[in-house]
């Protein structure tokens, strides 16, 4: 049986947080709370004896249940105490100050606040009791009803709306009444029929902005992606031959990140020990934030003789705070290293995404300078930048310098290196995806389920979820329950606001660069800059302010967020130079080298990379649809002859696959590869059948490229989803699937391949008239299947062989005759009837003819075929 424990860290500075899950129940019965009001007081219960003060709460003799008493208790009396309160304020000579009006509330709220925030905590790190399940929902409805008490007292409303308009209120001051307005709006306060709008007008222009363009169209084509990739390996490693569910992405982009990125996550959590790793983040915050983790022992009680107690301390700590001094709990559920000798407790990648996402809302609390617990809980600003901390943190020390330098193996003391911090990343990135869209999903389901025009809410999760999802749902699946859990007690749209303050976190980040060292001064400014910007003023500033003032621009963009969630695809590379173009067919081939991930990488040897681009054709829809919605602007006249003009253009709307280019990326590049892309002169060369057996074949063997690519397509363990057909006879089978040089779309660009399922046959010269079943096999299942498909007859097709070929296994050509290529050109193709024929005539003609074809200047097989003849005629040439 595994035993484990909760690791826990307790930070005290001038305010906090306790962060645990709540517990839910099912009841078949109901079940009558009467608001009876406990008899415990100051003397008998230890958690009332400090809630006034500043001091931790005495864990090691504090129960439970005592825990509960007391919070049960101060509840009630604050609920009690606020319709007293809200009653004073009844006629015109009331005094109606700030202290009077809102210091008396957040006095008699603070200890009711304090107490139910050490039950929660408590109820989640002390041994699990059945029968404290009612007991926590009925204080948690308890608690919830009087924070709400005091947001529909309309008495109170009234005096909180007449003090807004007192002009000697400082800037804490006037946000915390803004906030007190804003809730009791949210509560239904204060609103007519014509300002209720204007939630709904807002989030509108969000939704618009937000969702219905750029980031659900990236979401839901990434995730597509992601599945394509998915399919093939679930059905090469479990035989799940059936379309996968909703609930299989999770565990299927681990296994296709681990398998991408060549990352066992189990042997990477090595490099995190939990002792090291705590100190290494701690020593990292002092060099960029300047601020101090100092371990307290002996000073107060724990609830848990492993729990460690640190004082967090900055130059900028408030001097006061009105209502108690929060504390912030972080609880991690890590194995408990005394249970394993000598090894001790890991984090792994999800613990490290939480660990920094916790961090940054402690810090956000912790250092907070506005003097009102209600302000410094964290809580106090708007909801839609309430995360922003968290996210940030979490992006900035996913940095592939950030965690190299917090990494440490516990055997070898040996540090992640950059690129495999970099690769581990970005396969927690890409693992991240189907859990991201769902976020997204749900976001969305947040926004259109408060407009009041719109359908029942399991209509409009069900309509979502066919958009980001369209595939594998059944009737009883399209309920929210099923693929979420709600995080928020009392706030609607929760999955909206984390979506928004990741976007502005992801935007905030982007600032630094990349490339940006960890140790500069350039970073430390950065980091010492967020900190004056946010951490300082967060709850004294409203967030536009505090946007504008970090980041000298009006607002955030989401394109921070599309490159850091790798929601888009991004080419790592840099040119090294062109191997070669042609304005004809719209084509340019780079040579290029992976991108290193810091300085640190400049000696290390970086992968070259060949990336091919072509214009993608125009399709009929999208000139009609450019055409009828006036978007071609006409920018600059080049001619005017009679009616003959040319002029160049643009389109002020263009959609993604007017602009799209047609992309080949070969990565790792060998040096054949790049000699196969670059523009040389070419010669006609005559290869004799003596010439074959003696120069081609051992060349063949020394310099082919690696033929793996062709098994996997064989196999069915790569570009399963892109074959069209597939014969799987050992003797005349064949894999039928479309060129990499053909999108797939337009017919009159139709190019497919081919590749035969013998192993023994490398080009033209391996072919004998034994093999004319197979050829027959091939091209009547071939020219069916094209016609069938894509409705192109056999008389519209060329078919034909390459020779010298691409690659050496042999494969045959199907392209539309409207498809001119210069594989088709005198010299290289020949046509599948010829060589049909030429097999009939003669079994061995292909092995004893003299073949003609053209290589390139740099081919090696050419300076051996033409031997010194080609060099006399190159000196000739000079």
């Amino acid at each position: 049986m595994a035993l484990w424990r909760i690791s826990s860290l307790c930070f005290r500075s001038r305010c906090g947080l306790v962060m645990q899950n709540a517990f839910f129940s099912s009841q078949d019965r109901y079940v009558i709370i009467l608001p009876e009001i406990p008899d415990a007081t100051a003397q008998t219960n230890s958690l009332l004896s400090v809630v006034h003060g500043n001091d931790l709460p005495p864990f090691d003799k504090l129960s439970t249940r005592e825990s509960a008493d007391a919070c049960a208790k101060l509840a009630l009396e604050f609920e009690a105490w606020m319709q007293e309160h809200g009653s004073s304020f009844n006629s015109e000579n009331d005094v109606c100050n700030f202290e009077n009006v809102i210091d008396k509330v957040e006095m008699h709220l603070a200890p009711m606040q304090f107490a139910w925030n050490t039950f929660r905590h408590l109820a989640g790190v002390r041994s699990f009791d059945p029968n404290l399940m009612a007991r926590f929902k009925g204080l948690q409805n308890l608690v919830t009803r009087a924070r709400i008490h005091r947001l529909n007292n309309h008495r109170f409303f009234t005096a909180v709306m007449d003090l807004s308009h007192d002009k000697n209120l400082n800037s804490v001051q006037s946000i915390l009444i803004a906030k007190y307005i804003r809730e009791m709006q949210l509560n239904g306060l204060g609103l007519s029929d014509k300002n209720c709008k204007w939630l709904e007008e807002y989030r509108r222009r969000i939704y618009d902005a937000v969702f219905k363009f750029r980031l659900k169209q990236a979401a839901v084509k990434r995730l597509s992606e992601q599945v394509e990739m998915m399919q093939p390996l679930a059905a090469r490693q479990d035989a799940l031959r059936s379309p996968l569910k909703p609930w299989d992405l999770d565990y299927y982009a681990r296994k296709l990140a681990e398998h991408d990125y060549d990352i066992d996550f189990g042997q990477t959590a090595e490099y995190f020990p939990y002792m090291q790793f705590l100190s290494n983040v701690f020593e990292l915050i002092k060099r960029l934030f300047d601020i101090t983790f100092t371990l307290v022992s002996g000073e107060a009680a724990v609830w848990d003789k492993e729990v460690q107690l640190f004082e967090v301390t900055d130059e900028n700590a408030r001097s006061s705070i009105v209502g108690h001094t929060p504390v912030v709990y972080l609880n991690l559920n890590l194995s408990s290293e005394s249970l394993k000798t000598g090894v001790p407790a890991f984090l792994h990648w999800d613990h490290l995404v939480q660990f920094f996402r916790e961090i940054g809302k402690s810090m956000q609390i912790l250092l907070s300078q506005a003097n009102y617990s209600e302000l410094a809980s964290g809580d106090g600003i708007e909801r839609d930048c309430i995360m922003i901390y968290s996210f940030f943190f979490e992006h900035l020390f996913m940095r592939p310098d950030c965690l190299a330098d917090l990494s440490k193996h516990y055997r070898t003391n040996e540090k992640l290196s950059k690129n495999k911090s970099a690769n581990f990343i970005h396969a927690i990135r890409e693992m991240q995806i189907p859990a991201l869209v769902q976020n997204i999903l749900l976001s969305e389901f947040d926004l259109l389920i408060h407009k009041s025009s719109m359908k029942f809410w399991f209509d409009i999760y069900r309509e979502l979820s066919r958009q980001y999802f369209p595939y594998g749902w059944e009737k009883g699946d399209y309920l929210p329950c099923n693929s979420s859990i709600v995080v928020d007690e009392q706030i609607a749209s929760s999955y909206y606001r984390q979506l928004i303050s990741d976007i502005i976190a992801c935007d905030l980040i982007n600032d630094i660069g990349e490339n940006t060292q960890l140790n500069s001064a350039e970073f430390v400014n950065f980091c010492k800059k967020f900190k004056n910007c946010y951490l300082l003023a967060d709850g004294s500033m409203k967030q536009l302010e505090m946007y504008r003032s970090f980041a000298k621009r009006e607002s955030p963009s989401v394109n921070a967020f599309l490159n850091l969630r790798r929601l888009v695809k991004r080419l790592l590379l840099d040119p090294v130079r062109v191997l070669r173009q042609d304005p004809n067919t719209k084509m340019i081939a780079v040579h290029a080298k992976q991108r290193s991930s810091s300085a640190d990488d400049a000696d290390t040897q970086l992968a070259d990379a060949v990336v091919v681009f072509e214009k993608k054709p125009f399709s009929e829809d999208q000139l009609f649809k450019l055409l009828k919605n006036d978007t071609i602007k006409l920018t600059k006249n080049l001619m005017n002859n009679d009616v003959y003009s040319i002029h160049l253009a643009v389109a002020e709307q263009p959609d993604d696959d007017l602009n799209a280019l047609q992309l080949t990326l070969i990565q790792p590049a060998s040096e054949q590869h790049i000699q196969k892309w670059s523009e040389e002169e070419r010669w006609m060369v005559s290869e004799t059948a003596d010439d074959y057996r003696s120069i081609t074949l051992q060349y063949i063997e020394k310099h082919k490229l690696s033929l793996q690519w062709v098994q996997n397509v064989l196999d069915g363990t790569a570009e399963s989803e892109r074959i069209v057909y597939n014969d799987p006879d050992p003797e005349v089978g064949f894999v039928l699937a479309p060129s990499l040089r053909w999108d797939g779309k337009d017919v009159n660009q139709l190019y497919l391949t081919a590749i035969c399922r013998r192993q023994n046959l490398k080009s033209l010269r391996d072919l004998r008239a034994e093999h004319l079943p197979m050829l027959q096999n091939i091209f009547t299942k071939s020219t069916v299947t094209i016609e069938e498909r894509y409705g192109v007859p056999v008389n519209r097709l060329c078919i034909f062989f390459h020779y010298q070929p691409t690659y050496y296994h042999l494969h045959i050509h199907f392209t539309h005759l409207r498809e001119a290529t210069a594989g088709t050109s005198v010299g290289r193709a020949h046509l599948y009837a010829d060589v049909v024929d030429n097999l009939r005539s003669d079994s061995d003609y292909y092995a004893k003819r003299t073949m003609h074809f053209s290589l390139r200047n740099n081919d090696p097989l050419l300076h051996q075929l033409l031997g010194e003849e080609k060099q006399t005629t190159t000196k000739q040439d000079e």
